[in-house]
């Protein structure tokens, strides 16, 4: 894969653990400066309802996101 990546990790996920999670980068073929990832003080449904994660994390990564699709536009 060679397409921007950001990794959302929960820290206190029941069903994925972060070191699993993490083990997926290197089979990841995308510039470091298009991969990203965090990790935040969360539960597996956390990552995409809780207040906090949506409210403080989310915005940035879509900014991320948007600004990757910029840069590689241009790249292009």
């Amino acid at each position: 894969m060679r397409a921007p990546v950001f990794v959302l990790a929960a820290r206190d996920d029941a069903l994925v653990a972060l070191a699993q999670l993490f083990a997926a980068e290197p089979f990841i073929d995308t510039p470091s400066h298009n991969f990203r990832k965090w990790t935040v003080p969360s539960g597996h449904i956390g990552l995409f309802v809780g207040k906090t994660t949506i409210d403080g994390h989310w915005p940035g990564i879509e900014r991320w996101i948007v600004g990757s699709k910029s840069s590689a536009a241009a790249a292009a």
